[in-house]
């Protein structure tokens, strides 16, 4: 028995002198029919064959060459404030600097796009303010009466009471945007003035390339959307804010590119939903909402779901039945 490791002798099995062709005299009769072969046509393309091989490469050829998508901007035709298809980052960035463009010329924001996304489903604007008001004044209604019938009851105890009632106005919002489609959020970086030109030029790149959301916004000098302080906003968008996975995509990329804090570390960044936008639920509210959806911090330390969810899929009790029992 050989050792392990060892090769198995070929002694007495394989001469130096065998060749793995075969001899001289079986060689040359193999290459003999080869080459009858060849002179017969053995080798040659049936013609039945050769149009739909002639048709599948065309086709393979033709789609390989031609766009996959074309490109989308929806801000094309608005050079003021937006980039243009025409132009590179760079020309943009130049153009439209955000320190030194001028809101009375731009107007509030400067944007630019994502022209490879896709184009998105319009939103049902209109229904969805409507019925988010009268979700807010339903709410407020509620707390009035409250207030009226608990007078011994300070403003922090009926905060404290509503605690429930709250968390089901939150979720009643979250399913009307997610039925009317007003599903966009994003994630909201504070650059000092001095960082800002460094970071707009870094997201306008990022989501030029496809890296980040559908597109981004930073507002220009005179903004209302500044801050009073020594700090401006950049606005870096997401399609879908029931999109967990995709929102934390967003901000590992935010993340590895410098924009956003690793887990722990620095100012936490903060997601907020269009749908507060437009109802215009700001961090200091009369609902004593939360304005921000997630934290960068909660975000990091969360297994996202995947796709789309539907928001409080699963709880029974509706906003309604608080009013009623509350």
């Amino acid at each position: 028995m050989e050792e392990a490791g060892q090769f198995v002798s070929g002694s007495g099995w394989i001469s130096d002198e065998s060749s793995f062709y075969g001899d001289d005299d079986l060689q040359s009769t193999l290459e003999g029919q080869c080459e009858s072969s060849m002179q017969h046509g053995d080798w040659t393309i049936p013609p039945a064959y050769m149009v739909p091989i002639a048709k599948a490469t065309r086709k393979s050829v033709n789609k390989s060459t031609e766009d996959p998508s074309p490109l989308y901007n929806p801000f094309e035709g608005q050079p003021n404030n937006a980039k243009q298809l025409s132009e590179t980052v760079a020309e943009f960035t130049k153009r439209l600097p955000p320190l030194t463009s001028r809101q009375e010329d731009v107007g509030e924001w400067i944007w630019i796009a994502n022209a490879h996304a896709e184009k998105p489903r319009s939103p049902r604007m209109e229904e969805f303010i409507e019925g988010g008001q009268a979700l807010l004044e339903k709410y407020m209604n509620h707390r009035r009466k409250l207030e009226e019938t608990s007078p011994k009851l300070g403003k922090s105890a009926i905060t404290k009471r509503l605690s429930l009632t709250r968390d089901d106005l939150k979720q009643s919002i979250n399913e009307l945007a997610v039925e009317t489609g007003v599903v966009g959020g994003k994630w909201m970086l504070r650059p000092s003035f001095e960082d800002l030109p460094r970071v707009w030029r870094l997201v306008a790149e990022a989501v030029a390339e496809g890296r980040l959301g559908p597109c981004a916004k930073v507002p220009p000098e005179g903004s209302t959307h500044r801050s009073s302080t020594n700090e401006s906003v950049v606005i870096v968008y997401t399609n879908d804010f029931t999109d967990q996975k995709d929102v934390k995509r967003v901000l590992q990329e935010l993340v590895d590119i410098g924009l956003a804090p690793q887990e722990g570390s620095g100012r936490a960044t903060y997601y907020k939903t269009d749908a507060y936008t437009y109802l215009g639920i700001s961090s200091e509210n009369h609902y004593n909402l939360r304005a921000s959806l997630y934290t960068s911090t909660e975000m990091m330390k969360m297994t996202p779901k995947t796709g789309p969810q539907t928001p409080g899929k699963g709880k029974k009790r509706t906003l309604d039945s608080y009013f009623r029992t509350s």
